[in-house]
Parts: C-alpha cells; structure tokens; sequence
C-alpha cells in the first residue's frame, strides 16, 4: 500500500495555485500463489484539484509447472483531461516463458491495447516482444 499528500500550493506540477489543490495518490496491490497458480491485482488512484484526476487497475493470473509458465493480464485505466475530455485505455496481455537452463530464461508476449481519447481520438494496436534473459 502507498500513500502520497501535498497540501495547497505545494508546487505540484500541473498544480493551479489557490483553491483546493491538495493532491492525493494512492494505490495497492496483491498477488497470491498455491499450486503453480498465481492471482494477482492493483488499484490506484489520483484525486486532486488539478486538471487531472484518474485511476487505473490491472488484474492477472499465470501458472508455472517445471520451466513453463503462462499467465494473462487486463488493465484498464481512465483520466479526466484537461479539455473536460476522458482519456481510457483497455488492454489484455498474455505471455509464456521458458527456463532454458540456470539462469537463463526465455519469454514472449503479445498485448493489445485500445485507448479512447474521449474527443474522438481513438487508437488501437497490437504488439509483440520476444526477450532472452540471463541471470549470473
């Protein structure tokens, strides 16, 4: 759990001087393991008297059995934007790994992510990464 506070005026970036300004973030997680599985989550948030307010959460599951694992994630998050707009982004990821040997291991992943720029910007996409990891 994480906790942060400035008090009016604090010169936060972004920050309009005066009125109710206090900024607050906030945010926690939590991952729990049994039998290879692994649950895990996260919340965040942000409120202020700036011209951004917003939260974002994300929510996964993997599994690993000898040197494979694969696992999935969702996140989803949403910002007020400056021109009275909102900004919201959805995107799932699933990956797989592989222990070649001792402190070496190799991975991959594909994400797709959509994002509604709240003023008729919409984007979506997909990328991929491939990675070799070593460990000594």
């Amino acid at each position: 759990f994480r906790y942060a506070n400035a008090p009016d005026d604090a010169g936060v970036a972004g920050q309009r001087p005066g009125k109710d300004n206090d900024l607050r973030q906030y945010s926690i997680g939590v991952n729990v393991g049994t039998a290879g599985f692994t649950v895990g989550g996260s919340f965040g948030k942000e409120t202020s008297g700036r011209a951004t307010d917003g939260y974002a959460f994300d929510a996964g599951v993997s599994y690993g059995t000898g040197p494979w694992a694969v696992g999935v994630t969702y996140f989803q998050s949403k910002v007020k934007g400056n021109a009275s707009s909102d900004d919201k982004i959805h995107a799932i990821e699933g990956g797989v790994s592989y222990a070649v040997g001792p402190g070496i291991s190799a991975s991959a992943s594909v994400m797709y992510v959509d994002w509604d720029g709240g003023n008729g910007v919409d984007s979506d996409g997909a990328m991929g990464i491939v990675g070799l990891k070593y460990n000594f």
